[in-house]
């Protein structure tokens, strides 16, 4: 026998552990990505009934593929973990975990849960959570641990990132024909207030801002082997814009705005980068002005119709930025070919883009801070609603933030930590809330449930409680950092990155649901995968 196949036997004996582990890592792998499938491609379209219970239809959805998941893997995970041990015994090596800040965040917010869960007094309710949203204990914990699975476990693949895109252009497209109040998928209590295959606009709304701007950032940085590529991506920017502008919620038209200023930072340092923004900022302005082509000359209407709808489409702005994104393109395309592109100039426009924003923002909450407390303090402002903060204000969102805050301070120490129990927000404010805070709420929402503050880090902080918030917020804010600093040569994390990024901003107006949960997991996941740990982030 010779000395080649003596080793090679010892190679195969030695690592039997190691084959055990390789077929369980596969078998792991193929569970993760059945799993991401369903949740990126069939659970947008899944729903019975039209819309007459659509929300309910999609946290069934979420928890059935969620217990199916758990059943399968966890025991896979479990056999590949031992096998992995045991072949590192062997070979005596060093048996550590390697984690990056954002799963020690994401076990943080797991133990908040469950003590959360522990201490609450409606734990019936909040096992399972809310009638109708269902963002209790067990589909938090299915957020986690999907989350932990696929940046963990699963096997990066390029095709299951793009994925998003063909099947959110679909919803898109519904989404905008829904608009012109026409349905091609016959919805059951169909009205202006549901769209696509998603439900209502707020939920619609964040499935929106939580998957577009990853064709947004692509379209902008990536390398288009093929300017086909690039051009089938113009049209489903195209696509995105249009039911974003359309759509209805408020909350969307805040992301929109932080998700132009970010990306105009990240393509100013590169000409052709900043080319292709330009662009992207060209098919915003040409999309306005197809829509309002067709409701002026077609007579398709908007069926939902706000304060900036006649602005955007109807009046001569649409085109006027068109013309200016046009004329932007062609002068860096010129710069940019010249070698002529001032990077440091560009970037200081972005810098000083992001300190005015941020200036006008704390202007204007002092303006409606000194308003609310001394009206018409603020001259011929006094008289703008928006400059006063009233139950009405920001579409009710004054209501809520109080009944939130109120829920907060009503508690003890105890809840303030760990809070009433994850979805437990309705649950105490109609069962044991103050008097005078129910009555708040009735007034203004008579008999529609309050389940959230629209707000999501405020329910956050009502549900879970000071440590719920930490543990999440350092779960979204962790992960944002460590993608959006990984840049161009982690392009798909970067993306996931700048959607995490832009939920969260929507968020801040809006709340969790099935639908956007679940998407969010997987974005985090991908984005995780993609991202090394330890030092060399």
């Amino acid at each position: 026998m010779s000395n080649k196949t003596v080793k090679s036997t010892k190679k195969i004996s030695a690592s039997v552990p190691e084959i055990a582990a390789e077929f369980f890592s596969v078998v792991l792998d193929g569970m993760i990505s059945i799993y991401m499938f369903l949740i990126i491609a069939v659970m947008p379209f899944y729903f019975q009934e039209g819309f007459a219970h659509i929300g309910t239809d999609k946290a069934m959805f979420y928890q059935g593929t969620g217990k199916l998941a758990v059943m399968f893997t966890l025991p896979v995970l479990i056999l590949l973990t031992i096998f992995q041990v045991i072949d590192k015994r062997q070979r005596k090596e060093k048996i550590s975990v390697k984690l990056s800040v954002t799963d020690w965040f994401a076990l943080l917010y797991a133990v908040a849960l469950v003590l959360s869960y522990l201490f609450s007094d409606y734990k019936e309710q909040c096992l399972w959570g809310a009638k109708g949203w269902y963002m209790g204990l067990l589909p938090q914990l299915m957020f986690l641990y999907t989350y932990l699975l696929i940046s963990r476990y699963w096997e990066k693949k390029d095709w299951m990132f793009y994925l998003f895109f063909p099947v959110s252009a679909v919803v898109f497209g519904l989404g905008v024909l829904n608009r012109f109040g026409i349905f091609p998928i016959d919805m059951k209590v169909q009205n202006v207030t549901f769209l696509s295959t998603i439900g209502n606009i707020n939920w619609y709304c964040g499935y929106v801002v939580t998957v577009f701007f990853a064709g947004c950032y692509q379209f902008i940085m990536k390398k288009w082997n093929k300017k086909w590529q690039k051009w089938l991506m113009g049209v489903y920017l195209a696509v995105g814009f249009a039911t974003l502008v359309t759509q209805g919620s408020e909350s969307g038209m805040v992301a929109l705005a932080v998700a132009c200023i970010v990306l105009f930072c990240m393509a100013a340092k590169d000409g052709e980068q900043m080319v292709a923004f330009w662009q992207e900022m060209a098919i915003l302005s040409g999309s306005c002005v197809v829509i309002g082509l067709v409701w002026k000359y077609l007579k398709w209407g908007l069926t939902y119709q706000n304060t900036y709808t006649a602005t955007a489409f109807l009046s001569g702005i649409p085109y006027l930025c068109l013309v200016l994104t046009m004329i932007g393109c062609l002068t860096l395309w010129i710069l940019k070919n010249r070698d002529l592109y001032f990077r440091r100039l560009f970037k200081f426009f972005g810098w000083s883009i992001c300190i005015s924003v941020l200036l006008c923002i704390c202007v204007m909450i002092a303006m409606i801070v000194k308003n609310t407390i001394t009206p018409g303090s603020i001259g011929r402002f006094s008289s703008n609603s928006f400059f006063t903060f009233s139950l009405q204000w920001g579409s009710s969102r004054g209501a809520t933030w109080k009944a939130g805050l109120g829920c907060f301070l009503e508690q003890g120490i105890l809840h303030k930590l760990f809070g009433v129990g994850p979805d437990g927000m309705a649950a105490y404010l109609y069962t044991d809330g103050s008097e005078p805070l129910k009555a708040m709420v009735n007034e203004v929402f008579g008999a529609v449930t309050l389940t959230n503050a629209h707000c999501e880090w405020m329910t956050i902080l009502v549900d879970e409680g000071l440590f719920g918030v930490i543990g999440y917020v350092g779960i979204m804010i962790s992960m944002i950092i460590r993608a959006l600093r990984a840049g161009i040569k982690k392009d798909i994390a970067t993306a996931c990155g700048l959607c995490l990024l832009i939920y969260t901003v929507n968020n801040v107006l809006s709340f969790q649901q099935s639908m956007n949960l679940a998407t969010l997991a997987v974005i985090l996941g991908i984005g995780g995968a993609y991202l090394p740990l330890g030092k060399e982030e």
